[in-house]
């Protein structure tokens, strides 16, 4: 038995398949878009998880993943030590949305992968709700599944900003505090050999030496029973 369309029936039937994956296509992307309002309101679910903040300066991701753990100097991309950012998130409905990787060629930044680049490419750091505080609402932070995080935004992307000249987050139970740098004998016993008093800068990346420290000063404050351990890990 043979049937015969007509060319009316064949173009109803093609518009019903394109009606349908018209739909689909929408769904998924309602999905999608729902969870990234969610992130963007900061009302995230207990199903966030975080991978290495890096940048990749090759589209060969795999090769260069080989190629960077045998050498982490290799130039093919630039892990932000200390810092993650979000691999997926998961709604309570089960719904995932995988983040893309960022990868940077000629110069520019792959922000057609992201749905929001600017919130997408985010790199965070985990703090303390003392220094979450000590920061405020005005600067980059953000709670995410109960934790506090500082953050960095990739966009708009600089290499001299965002790759040369991030700062980690200050920490606000070393503000205003003083340390003593000691330097020791290179023999056997490890004596002291000097004590200098410093504190951190403000951007806590550097000590500052007081000049006028005498090691008397250090004897005045806490006497000869001064006593220091060496810790091995």
């Amino acid at each position: 038995m043979v049937f015969k369309f007509s060319k009316e029936i064949i173009i109803i039937f093609s518009l019903i398949i394109i009606l349908i994956a018209i739909y689909f296509l929408v769904i998924t992307l309602s999905k999608h878009n729902n969870i990234l309002e969610k992130f963007d309101s900061k009302n995230l679910y207990n199903n966030v998880k975080f991978r290495d903040c890096q940048v990749y300066f090759t589209k060969e991701k795999k090769e260069c993943d080989k190629k960077y753990a045998i050498d982490n100097n290799d130039i093919c991309k630039y892990k932000f030590k200390n810092w993650k950012e979000l691999d997926s998130t998961t709604d309570s409905e089960g719904n995932t949305y995988k983040y893309p990787d960022k990868v940077i060629t000629a110069k520019k930044l792959n922000e057609q992968d992201f749905v929001n680049p600017k919130q997408d490419t985010r790199c965070f750091h985990e703090i303390s709700y003392n220094d979450y505080k000590s920061i405020g609402p005005e600067g980059n932070t953000q709670v995410i599944d109960g934790k506090y995080y500082s953050y960095f935004d990739q966009m708009p992307f600089n290499p001299d900003t965002n790759i040369c000249s991030i700062k980690m987050p200050l920490k606000k139970n070393l503000s205003g505090k003083e340390f003593y740098k000691i330097d020791l004998y290179s023999g056997p016993y490890n004596n002291i050999v000097d004590i200098k008093k410093c504190k951190l800068n403000k951007d806590q990346n550097y000590f500052d030496i007081y000049d006028n420290f005498e090691l008397n000063d250090l004897i005045e404050k806490y006497g000869l029973g001064l006593e220091y351990y060496i810790i091995l890990i």
